[in-house]
C-alpha cells in the first residue's frame, strides 16, 4: 500500500519471481527464434549450418544478461528453428528422430551460450564498460572463436550421428557453423549488451559510436556472403548446363549409332532373297563387337493369329521341337501366349558371347 500526492492510497503488488522468471525464458526463447529465422535465409543445406548466424550472439548476450538459468529458453528456441527447418513427419521414426536432433541442437546451443558467459566472467570480469582495448579483445576472442568450437563440433558430430551429413562433408559443415556462429557472436552480442545491460559510464554519444560500425560490419558480411553465395550458385549452374549438354550430346550420337545398326540390319534383309539364321548371327557379331554397349539384336516377325499354328510349326521343323510362341505371366514365368489378333515373334536373335 502507497499514497499517492493527493493521498489517495494506491495498492501495489509486485510480479512475482517466478512469473519474471519464466517471461525471461519466453522472451530469450522467442529472440533466439525470431532472429534465427532471419539467418536462415542464409543457411546452407539442409539448414542446419549458416555461414551468419546472429542467434548465436543473442544467446551469449541471454546468458550475460539473466545469467546461467537463461539456458532452457536458448534450447526451446533453437528446437523451434531447427523443428521448423527439418521436421520429417514421414513416419513414426522420423518424427522421434527430427524431435531428438532438434533438442541435441539445442542443448549445443545453450552450451555454448553458458560456456561463453563462463569464459568472459573468467578473462575480462563482466558486467564492465569494456572501455580498454585488451578487454574487448579478451571478450570477442572468448565469447566468439573460443566459445563457438562448442556447439560447431557438438551439432555437427550430432547431424552426422543422425546421417544427415556423410563423413567427408564433415569438415565444410563443422566451419561453416563455427563461422557463422562467431561472427554471430562478434557482431550482435557486444550490439545488444551496448544497449540492454546500460554498463555505467557509457554515454548515448559511445552507444552510438560503437553500435554503427558493428551494424556496419554485420550488413558489410551479409552482403559478402550473398554475393558470393550467387556467384558460386551462378557458377555451379553453369557447371551442370555445361556437363548435361555434353551428356545430352553424347547420348545423341549413341542414339543415332544404335539407329544405324538397325538401319543396316534393314537393309541386310533388303538386298538378300533370304536370311537364315546363321546368316543373321554372323552379320550382327560383328556390330555387338563395334558397339559393345548394345546387349542383344534381334529379327521379330509379325505373325497374324491365323498364321500362329504354321508359323509355329515350320520353327520346330527348324530344330526346336517344343517351339511356341510365349509371353510372360504375372509371375515372370514364360507360358503360351494367351489367344489374340497378331503377335511380334522374336525369329532370330544373337547377344555378346
Amino acid at each position: 500500500m502507497s499514497n499517492d500526492p493527493s493521498g489517495i492510497a494506491v495498492a501495489t503488488r509486485s510480479v512475482p519471481l517466478w512469473a519474471k522468471r519464466v517471461l525471461e525464458l519466453i522472451g530469450i526463447a522467442a529472440a533466439y527464434y525470431l532472429v534465427g529465422r532471419v539467418g536462415l535465409l542464409l543457411a546452407i543445406p539442409p539448414g542446419y549450418a549458416t555461414a551468419v548466424w546472429p542467434a548465436s550472439g543473442v544467446a551469449l548476450a541471454g546468458a550475460l544478461l539473466f545469467g546461467y538459468r537463461i539456458w532452457p529458453g536458448i534450447l526451446l528456441g533453437s528446437f523451434l528453428i531447427n523443428v521448423w527447418t527439418s521436421f520429417d513427419a514421414t513416419n513414426a521414426a522420423s518424427i522421434v528422430k527430427s524431435i531428438l536432433l532438434a533438442t541435441s541442437i539445442g542443448l549445443g546451443a545453450s552450451l555454448q551460450a553458458v560456456v561463453g558467459a563462463l569464459l568472459i566472467h573468467r578473462f575480462v570480469r563482466f558486467p564492465s564498460a569494456l572501455a580498454e582495448a585488451k578487454d574487448v579483445i579478451k571478450f570477442l576472442v572468448v565469447g566468439g572463436p573460443v566459445s563457438c568450437l562448442v556447439n560447431s563440433t557438438w551439432g555437427v558430430t550430432n547431424l552426422l550421428l543422425a546421417d544427415v551429413i556423410e563423413g567427408v562433408d564433415y569438415a565444410f559443415h563443422w566451419w561453416t557453423w563455427w563461422v557463422g556462429d562467431t561472427i554471430g557472436v562478434i557482431t550482435v552480442t557486444p550490439l545488444v549488451l551496448i544497449w540492454a545491460a546500460k554498463p555505467l559510464g557509457v554515454s548515448l554519444r559511445r552507444q552510438i559510436s560503437i553500435s554503427i560500425p558493428l551494424c556496419l560490419t554485420f550488413a558489410l558480411v551479409i552482403i559478402i556472403f550473398v554475393y558470393a553465395s550467387t556467384w558460386e550458385q551462378n557458377r555451379i549452374e553453369l557447371e551442370f548446363e555445361r556437363r548435361t549438354d555434353n551428356l545430352a550430346q553424347a547420348l545423341k550420337e549413341n542414339f543415332d549409332n544404335y539407329i544405324d545398326v538397325l538401319h543396316s540390319i534393314e537393309s541386310f534383309y533388303a538386298s538378300s532373297v533370304g536370311v537364315d539364321r546363321s546368316e543373321f548371327k554372323s552379320f550382327v557379331s560383328r556390330l555387338l563387337l563395334r558397339h559393345p554397349s548394345i546387349q542383344a539384336l534381334s529379327w521379330n516377325l509379325r505373325v497374324l493369329d491365323g498364321e500362329r499354328t504354321t508359323y509355329e510349326q515350320a520353327a520346330r521343323r527348324d530344330g526346336f521341337s517344343n517351339f511356341q510362341i510365349t509371353e510372360e505371366n504375372p509371375q515372370g514365368q514364360l507360358v503360351r501366349a494367351v489367344r489374340r489378333s497378331e503377335y511380334v515373334s522374336v525369329c532370330y536373335h544373337s547377344c555378346p558371347n
